[in-house]
């Protein structure tokens, strides 16, 4: 059976977390119960979350067990099963009470955590896998009514740095953006590593989602996002002008300068 651990739902738990994310500003708890990262987006590494983390244990065995769908692309290459509550998916019986779990326990612990609406309905739950040489490169995240993406890692307590698995969360320069002050979606905008995150140190690690939100990780996982509204779209700029046209001869010239 699971259950959130009682000193992470008492008031005064909830008044300190709630307060340091409100500043958006690295935080960590001296009881090592979470860290808090404010850049490049809101982040929070939580540990401890369940009263007995002996069914974790279970958790992972009957991940191993679930079908695997190979997925591979220039961004990534894993293998993922197919969304918990799907009757496809065939989830055995304890993913299925991990997924009512994180719906009626956790989203509306984390409603009180950060004060953001959740659906009550649904949640987004999907397994991953990732063997040597799959990976998850930089992305950003998918929006679509998913308000709060999480990764809980299910790895033995032997993992070590070179297994790989950190979870990368990338800052984005937005120069072009400050220069035109607004906020591009689809520009080229350059990448930089701002927080490597160990999976052994980081169980279960949450974030809400923004157009902001960049990140690339990897190992065995549960994950995906709780859900809510959707956020409205961000305003386009406008196209970029077209040079104007220039005769063929004249451009001929400039490119060959010879006769």
């Amino acid at each position: 059976e699971f259950s959130l651990n009682p000193a992470l739902s008492s008031p005064e738990f909830i008044a300190d977390f709630s307060s340091h994310y409100s500043a958006a500003a690295n935080y960590s708890d001296p009881g090592g119960a979470f860290d808090l990262y404010g850049k490049p987006f809101v982040c929070a590494r939580l540990r401890r979350l369940l009263a007995s983390e002996s069914a974790l244990t279970s958790v992972a065995s009957a991940a191993e067990r679930l079908a695997y769908t190979r997925r591979s692309s220039d961004l990534h290459q894993l293998a993922q099963s197919g969304d918990l509550a799907d009757a496809a998916t065939r989830a055995p019986k304890i993913l299925r009470q991990f997924r009512s779990f994180l719906l009626d326990s956790v989203r509306p612990w984390l409603q009180r955590l950060i004060g953001l609406q959740l659906s009550d309905a649904e949640i987004d739950v999907t397994c991953s896998r990732y063997g040597r040489g799959d990976c998850l490169l930089c992305h950003d995240d998918r929006m679509l009514g998913r308000r709060v993406a999480f990764v809980w890692y299910l790895v033995d307590s032997g993992w070590s740095d070179s297994d790989g698995g950190a979870l990368e969360l990338l800052g984005r320069s937005l120069a072009m953006a400050d220069r035109l002050n607004r906020w591009q979606p689809r520009c080229c905008l350059s990448v930089t590593l701002s927080c490597s995150l160990r999976c052994p140190d980081s169980p279960t690690i949450r974030w809400p989602r923004s157009p902001a939100s960049t990140r690339c990780g990897s190992p065995c996982t549960a994950g995906s996002a709780f859900l809510g509204a959707t956020l409205p779209p961000l305003p386009w700029l406008p196209r970029t002008p077209t040079p104007r046209k220039r005769p063929p001869a004249r451009l001929h010239t400039w490119k060959r300068p010879w006769p």
